[in-house]
């Protein structure tokens, strides 16, 4: 009964902002946001109302809650010239938790960016960005564990000629903890790519490229925990006029940790588009990395390889319709340090998902969701299972 009354105040919250957006005023539905000269501003605001049967994630003894999200997002566009542009764009989360307000969160979220292309095809993106964010408590007796990301970042293609460019990249990111119980998960990250395009063929471009990944984590133990990372990929990309559109990429990565074991093996990354029949389209996304583990997400050892792949399904056979589903699976096994932590540890992580999404207005659309996720675990107490209903409507002028 309890589950019946939060679900039918999902639907009275989701109908009472449907009535309040459609009587806001018709000016702010131009389909081109609001424009000054050469100035472009794009407001938007979501509103989410969501339940999950098992808060925490835990194996036994789990927690049902409702949580309410408003988003509210401001992005600012300036043309500079014709072809650079300068970006500004800010996101607030707030949540609302309807038994355990103790946890209500606000998330801040911040980006300048800087666009531009060349006479000659070559184009430029750089910007830095800047988040506040938390990882939600894991047991009933935590608190989020708040954290901040100072991210900058460079990205060019280089063209070298008709059939030929360079693909050059740079990133930093910094992560910091507010509470001292988690400063064993800060670090400064460096990283740096290097690759070459070759598109002499009208729709698919072969590429090959060299990344470099240099993190130093705070380690208040004392042993160092610090890694390096070389990758070598090659594979190719499929421009979207094409009915199969993406990337596929493939190779070989080799990590060093200073006082612990590394890895190297086998690399992946694929993010394919299959046009169906022009009312469906399949999303593909493969993958296969090392990740630095995180303890404040219940992460283990030093970093774990994520082997996993996603498929997921649109149908869009109605105009302001769309409806899909979407599987996903990977697994993670955990490396580094399984002596000083008591064996192996290996999750296989499966979820899937339905939704459907519907045009109340070329400015207003709505969204309902269900999703279900498990975790399984050799090692007892990170397994879960849960179960995901989400309410969602969106008010947007344009998308910058």
């Amino acid at each position: 009964m309890a589950k019946l009354r939060g679900l039918a105040q999902i639907g009275f919250l989701s109908l009472a902002g449907v009535a309040h957006l459609l009587a806001a005023p018709s000016s702010f539905a131009a389909p081109g946001g609001l424009e000054w000269g050469r100035f472009q501003l794009g407001p938007e605001v979501s509103v989410a109302e969501s339940y999950t049967d098992n808060l925490f994630l835990t194996e036994e003894d789990e927690e049902e809650e409702f949580i309410n999200t408003i988003s509210p997002k401001l992005a600012l566009s300036f043309a500079i010239t014709p072809a650079d542009h300068l970006g500004l764009a800010y996101q607030a989360d707030v949540d609302t938790y309807h038994k355990r307000d103790e946890l209500n969160r606000i998330g801040h979220r911040a980006k300048l960016s800087y666009a531009g292309t060349r006479s000659s095809g070559s184009q430029y993106r750089l910007g830095a960005e800047l988040q506040d964010r938390a990882i939600p408590p894991l047991a009933k007796t935590e608190r989020d564990k708040n954290y901040r990301t100072e991210r900058g970042f460079l990205d060019s293609e280089i063209r070298l000629g008709p059939v030929s460019a360079l693909d050059l990249g740079y990133d930093y990111l910094r992560r910091r903890f507010e509470n001292d119980l988690n400063e064993g998960d800060d670090f400064d990250r460096h990283s740096i790519r290097a690759g070459f395009v070759y598109d002499r063929f009208p729709l698919t471009s072969l590429l090959c490229q060299y990344s470099f990944l240099t993190q130093d984590n705070n380690d208040p133990g004392g042993t160092s925990t610090d890694m390096k990372t070389h990758t070598v990929f090659a594979g190719f990309r499929r421009k979207p006029a094409a009915r199969l559109s993406g990337s596929l990429k493939g190779g070989y990565t080799k990590t060093d940790v200073e006082d612990f074991e590394g890895f190297s093996g086998l690399a992946l990354e694929g993010d394919l588009v299959y046009d169906l029949s022009g009312l469906s389209h399949l999303t593909l996304t493969l993958f296969r990395n090392l990740v630095s583990s995180t303890a404040a997400e219940r992460e283990t050892n030093i970093y774990y390889i994520s082997t996993g792949a996603t498929i997921d399904l649109a149908y869009r056979r109605w105009p302001r319709v769309e409806l899909g589903t979407s599987l996903s699976g990977r697994r993670n096994d955990f490396q580094g340090a399984e002596d000083l932590l008591g064996g192996e540890r290996t999750d296989d992580y499966y979820s899937a998902a339905l939704r459907a999404k519907y045009a109340l207005t070329s400015w207003v659309s709505s969204a309902v969701e269900y999703r279900i996720r498990d975790n399984d675990s050799t090692v007892d107490g990170y397994g879960y299972r849960e179960n995901i209903i989400e309410l969602r409507l969106h008010f947007h002028m344009r998308e910058i």
